[in-house]
């Protein structure tokens, strides 16, 4: 019998070396790594500083929105805003010594659209027009004391 207990013990130590064991790592299941643990605050902490930097952005154009909405408001009766009353011009004078600048007078204070041909008539003298006849018949010649003979000054 102690043959068979001997032998029984074997066999269940056997069989018990041979079954699958099912092992744990430290902290029932979780492996903990120091490393990982300080680069995940840190990137923790980028991000919490992201949020807050984020929330300041969104402050500060909701400011800015709120802002240009305001003086969009204040736009009110632009024309009347800036109407301007413009400056009284004084008449434009001038002596008529000849007798032909009473109508270009008057065309400039104001007479009418109409008025302004006939007073630049009247205050201009019209250039002639020529004949090549005309112009040819005028040619007169040159000194003869110029001569054709180009010269240096001394």
């Amino acid at each position: 019998m102690k043959y068979f207990t001997k032998r029984s013990v074997g066999v269940v130590l056997v069989v018990l070396l041979l079954l699958p064991v099912v092992s744990q790592a430290q902290f029932g299941g979780v492996v903990y790594d120091p490393t990982n643990y300080a680069n995940a605050v840190l990137r923790y902490n980028q991000l919490v500083r992201q949020l807050a930097q984020l929330r300041q952005t969104y402050q500060q154009v909701l400011n800015q929105y709120n802002l240009a909405l305001q003086m969009s408001r204040n736009l009110q009766n632009m024309p009347a805003r800036y109407r301007a009353t413009f400056s009284q011009w004084r008449a434009f004078t001038a002596n008529d010594l000849y007798g032909n600048t009473t109508g270009w007078v008057g065309a400039v204070n104001g007479a009418g659209m109409r008025s302004v041909s006939p007073a630049y008539q009247r205050a201009t003298i019209p250039l002639l027009t020529y004949s090549q006849a005309d112009l040819n018949a005028n040619k007169t010649p040159f000194p003869a004391t110029l001569g054709s003979t180009p010269r240096s000054v001394s």
